[in-house]
């Protein structure tokens, strides 16, 4: 397998090439795993209570920002 930089936007220009592929994939697999148990939780619990839209939208909001978060931790660590 060849190894090289992945750029995660692609576009015009590079935008984000990470420093630490593998620590970063794991961090954004972790994420999305809990994205997943969150809205099967979220869909159960609506089952039995009303307006759970709104923190159903926040944990949303804040799992996106938690991705954000670990690009931007990967740029400012780098490999260790």
């Amino acid at each position: 397998m060849e190894k090289g930089n992945t750029n995660f936007i692609a576009g015009y220009g590079k935008i984000f090439t990470p420093k630490d592929e593998k620590k970063l994939a794991k961090g954004i697999g972790l994420i999305i795993m809990l994205f997943g148990f969150e809205s099967i939780i979220f869909s159960i619990l609506s089952l039995f209570f009303e307006g759970l839209g709104f923190y159903y939208g926040l944990l949303i909001a804040l799992n996106f920002f938690s991705i954000f978060g670990l690009m931007i931790k990967d740029q400012v660590q780098g490999k260790s």
